[in-house]
């Protein structure tokens, strides 16, 4: 499956309030994605990530996941003012 397919299917089992599911999915998303992915695509999935950790009453992991897509979309928006690449 490809990340996009993976993303969708945690879409879905977010949707079925399956948490733990979507969790696993965007996860696996995440691990394939490459470079050339894309910067806005790591900060979603660690977003839904994070909204996972939410609604499994984990804010500490949800909190670590935002701060990962934090750090990721801060490094994009410096890149692009800068001219640099991800």
């Amino acid at each position: 499956m490809s990340s996009a397919e993976l993303k969708e299917r945690g879409n879905s089992e977010f949707k079925d309030n399956d948490y733990t599911s979507a969790l696993a999915s965007y996860t696996q998303a995440l691990q394939k994605c490459d470079k050339d992915s894309g910067s806005d695509w790591r900060v979603v999935l660690h977003k839904n990530k994070a909204a996972c950790h939410l609604k499994l009453d984990d804010p500490a992991a949800a909190a670590a996941e935002a701060s990962k897509g934090g750090r990721i979309g801060y490094r994009h928006s410096n890149s692009i003012a800068t001219g640099d690449s991800d």
